[in-house]
């Protein structure tokens, strides 16, 4: 994947599908950040949802971090289509 980036130097903006998304961030998101790409991925359906975050205090919600007081109606939002 990086190498099609490397042949076209001007790309600065990067979609990529679900199956990306469980790269290790230093094999794929973060050379690409260095090169000054934005990344954006779709998660897949094992991603998505509300799970207990590593800490007290945060949650996991569709593969980020937030605070556990995020309020419940946005903890579900349908993904934009």
């Amino acid at each position: 994947m990086l190498g099609i980036f490397d042949c076209l130097p001007d790309i600065r903006e990067g979609l990529l599908d679900r199956g990306y998304t469980t790269a290790k961030g230093e094999k794929l998101a973060g050379p690409l950040r260095d090169g000054q790409v934005q990344v954006t991925m779709d998660l897949h359906k094992t991603q998505r949802g509300v799970r207990p975050g590593p800490v007290a205090g945060l949650i996991w919600v569709d593969g980020h971090l937030y605070s556990s007081a995020m309020p419940e109606r946005l903890r579900t939002l349908e993904p934009r289509r």
